[in-house]
């Protein structure tokens, strides 16, 4: 049993510390969506604190990103074959 939450853990740190990456990498590639994010943030949470939990229903944008890096980004190695349709 040990092993097993082992192996969770350490699947759960792999994946969260993947998507982080991914999502910087695509962040940097676009001057826009990083000015967005910092506006919404200053907006939001302001520059005197660090964002909490409780900040994330008022950060709609930055939510939409990382899951757009979820999307773009695979953290599953064989995860299924997804696309959008138009209805």
């Amino acid at each position: 049993m040990i092993k097993t939450i082992v192996d969770l853990y350490a699947a759960g740190t792999e994946t969260v510390s993947s998507t982080i990456v991914w999502c910087v990498l695509f962040i940097l590639q676009s001057t826009d969506v990083q000015k967005s994010i910092h506006a919404e943030l200053d907006r939001e949470v302001g520059q005197e604190r660090q964002p909490t939990m409780e900040d994330q229903a008022r950060l709609p944008y930055l939510g939409a990103v990382i899951k757009e890096t979820q999307r773009l980004a695979s953290t599953v190695p064989f995860s299924l074959m997804h696309k959008s349709v138009r209805k």
